[in-house]
């Protein structure tokens, strides 16, 4: 028996992200169709009764997303929120630090210690999908993202610990600090502001489904029947009486 279920999806950031949970869904015996939101970060899967959550679950997972339960997603939602506070109050310091303070006696091992923070802690998530999604064979924003700030932070490291290594070259008493820490607190501070303005069109859409009425009356084959809203096909002619939400979208006919 095929049954229909919704989830939250954590770590999509772009179509590519869509694309990339919903062939991984669809690879699962016993899927039959998989729909995937990027807007409200959602996931509709068809498929068979006795196909249990946690195969879903593990397979997202090893591409780099997480399917998650409401109740999940608000926890996640506060991490996110604790992970840019720490980038800001690291990044701010760092970037003042490195734009008008670069001659500071032990300002690079200074920037080295702010950006740990913000790359190991604030920016852990971003790494981690990176490191699946090239594991699966694909690509998407959080890659992009890893690869640069990770390259930043990796050079500066050498600059910082080895300098010997560098000083005949072009990367000589050059820092990037400040440009891997700028660009993870900017990508949460999307994706915070992202979230936020998700609940906003959630609690909106909600609002307008409940609005929905549950029964209507329609005119079929000359007959006047009430029936589900749910029920309603392309061609029956639903009748809307005065102070009447309308259930679906339409044409209307006076």
């Amino acid at each position: 028996m095929i049954e229909e279920r919704q989830f939250d999806v954590e770590g999509m950031t772009c179509s590519a992200c869509v694309h990339h949970v919903e062939k991984t869904l669809s690879d699962i015996s016993g899927v039959h169709k998989v729909q995937v939101n990027l807007t409200t970060n959602s996931a509709f899967i068809s498929l068979e009764e006795s196909l249990n959550n946690s195969s879903l679950l593990e397979a997202v997972d090893r591409a780099g997303y997480k399917l998650l339960p409401k109740k999940t997603r608000i926890t996640q939602s506060a991490k996110l929120s604790i992970e840019l506070s720490v980038a800001i109050v690291c990044t701010i310091p760092l970037f003042i630090l490195s734009m008008f303070l670069p001659s500071f006696k032990g300002s690079y091992w200074l920037q080295l210690l702010l950006t740990i923070p913000v790359v190991a802690f604030s920016g852990r998530n971003i790494f981690r999908k990176a490191i699946k999604q090239i594991g699966q064979r694909a690509a998407g924003m959080d890659t992009l993202i890893a690869v640069g700030t990770g390259s930043a932070f990796f050079i500066s490291i050498i600059v910082t610990l080895f300098p010997r290594l560098v000083e005949n070259t072009l990367l000589n008493g050059l820092v990037y600090f400040e440009t891997a820490a700028v660009v993870i607190t900017l990508v949460l501070t999307g994706n915070y502001l992202e979230e936020r303005a998700e609940k906003s069109s959630t609690r909106a859409m909600n609002s307008l489904l409940l609005d929905q009425p549950k029964e209507v009356e329609i005119i079929r084959d000359g007959f006047t029947t009430s029936m589900s809203s749910m029920d309603i096909t392309s061609g029956d002619l639903v009748i809307i009486k005065a102070g009447q939400s309308f259930p679906i979208d339409g044409i209307i006919f006076e």
